[in-house]
């Protein structure tokens, strides 16, 4: 399994719990594009106040970012978590090929809620759990 689809499959959980529901309501028409490198591309996009994610890139998006895998695996389990970051390490985990960084992410901040939105999944849901395991330890049975 891909990490696109582990992605699309949490963004489907979460996207109806009422509380992330409600925060996403006030970010309507936000886009980011995020390519997982050697994985696939996925854009993340608030229509209608609901967050979703489809394969491939939208080309009118404010942010296109690059990103490995297993750095964008550590958004989801907790160990690099988004928020935590400080602008200096930014460029460890995302090289931009559009848009630009600042203190709070920049065009990059949709990231903070979805990856904090995909951790409370990988603490609640052991079979999301599961398959973010699978794909962080290939070797290892989850």
């Amino acid at each position: 399994m891909s990490l696109a689809d582990i992605i699309r499959n949490g963004v489907e959980r979460i996207a109806t719990n009422a509380e992330i529901k409600e925060f996403f309501q006030h970010l309507d028409g936000e886009t980011l594009v995020v390519n997982l490198i050697g994985d696939s591309t996925v854009t993340f996009t608030v229509n209608n106040g609901e967050l979703a994610v489809h394969e491939g890139e939208a080309q009118d998006a404010p942010a296109i970012t690059d990103i490995e895998p297993q750095k964008f695996v550590g958004f989801i389990n907790g160990k690099t978590p988004f928020g935590g970051l400080f602008i200096a390490e930014f460029a460890e985990y995302l090289q931009p090929r559009k848009g630009k960084f600042d203190e709070m992410g920049g065009d990059f901040w949709l990231l903070n809620p979805i990856s904090e939105a995909l951790l409370q999944l990988y603490r609640e849901d052991p079979e999301f759990r599961g398959m973010v395991d699978s794909f962080a330890h290939p070797s290892s049975k989850a």
